[in-house]
């Protein structure tokens, strides 16, 4: 499908706080609330839009974002497949996506500590360890998520952290809830979460504007689905002979129209981006691009991401 200039200015609107009412984002875009209502069904029709959801930043809530990634040794679908659906239902895993490239399986582990962290490691191990070839293991300190500006094409170089800040929120089963009804679906209504949860509607109200406030909710976003679109997601995994250029290499990555995501996981690599494509010779160009202008990268490795099963930024229970 093929975006024309209204689809891109409603997508931005979208991209900003996907809880906006139509109503508004019509204004915004200086349509008919009908015109707008329309264009977001026929986007959600289409599969270009897969949902909303909404960024949180995990480190107030005092958890720690470990990102698990694996290789494959020779397997059967059955295996793949069974291992894939682990994943998917497994209360900790909050984004789960496949790749072809330096590793297959790529999953982010929400947890508290790393006794949890061992528990779940070992279970994953009993079942799995047989078709693991080599694996990976990082804590990611920080993580930025920027709007989808090659998609819509304004020029909006603000970001979310999912993990980044230090000071801890102290929540409880309620507010809980609420974050699980929104990462359900974040442009449900006050009025449907207060019925769901069985509580009334200012409750409900003041709790979500508390949990904003407080930067646990960062900002609310469109799942959008990249393929339809006809661009490839790229994992790109960077090491650098020479440190003192990260906050460079980051300040350009910023604002750079391509980037989704940075991340910083101290480990094998320095640092991780993910970006957006239309092409094999377009990625090579932006590789290039930034290897010349940065020349201490030593090495960069980039994954196709092919599949992601899953994208939710808190587990499924506290």
């Amino acid at each position: 499908m093929k975006l024309d200039q209204t689809d891109k200015k409603i997508l931005y609107e979208l991209d900003k706080n996907c809880r906006t009412p139509v109503s508004t984002i019509a204004k915004k875009v200086k349509c008919s609330r009908e015109v707008v209502n329309y264009r977001i069904q026929r986007l959600q029709r289409k599969g270009i839009i897969d949902g909303y959801y909404p960024v949180i930043n995990l480190s107030t809530l005092g958890y720690m974002h470990i990102r698990f990634m694996i290789s494959l040794k020779q397997h059967d679908k059955v295996t793949k497949d069974k291992l894939i659906n682990y994943l998917k239902n497994n209360k900790y895993v909050g984004w789960l996506g496949e790749q072809e490239g330096k590793f297959d399986i790529v999953c982010t582990v929400l947890v508290k500590d790393f006794y949890v962290f061992h528990e779940w490691i070992s279970d994953f191990n009993e079942k799995f360890s047989k078709i693991v070839d080599k694996r990976n293991v990082s804590v990611a300190t920080v993580h930025r998520a920027f709007k989808n500006k090659k998609i819509h094409g304004f020029i909006d170089d603000s970001f979310a952290y999912t993990v980044g800040f230090k000071s801890i929120n102290k929540i409880d089963g309620l507010d809980f809830d609420i974050l699980k009804e929104l990462t359900l679906d974040c442009r449900k209504s006050i009025l449907d979460i207060s019925y769901k949860l069985k509580k009334d509607v200012a409750t409900i109200k003041k709790r979500i504007k508390r949990l904003e406030k407080e930067k646990v909710i960062q900002e609310y976003r469109p799942r959008i689905n990249y393929g339809l679109l006809g661009y490839n997601y790229y994992h790109i995994f960077v090491t650098l002979s020479d440190c003192s250029i990260f906050d460079k290499l980051v300040s350009y990555l910023n604002v750079h129209p391509n980037v989704l995501y940075i991340t910083v996981a101290p480990g094998e690599f320095d640092l991780e981006f993910e970006l957006i494509v239309k092409s094999h010779r377009e990625l090579k160009q932006i590789l290039t691009n930034i290897k010349e202008k940065f020349c201490s990268i030593q090495t960069r490795n980039a994954s196709l991401i092919t599949d992601v099963y899953k994208t939710s930024f808190i587990p499924l229970s506290l």
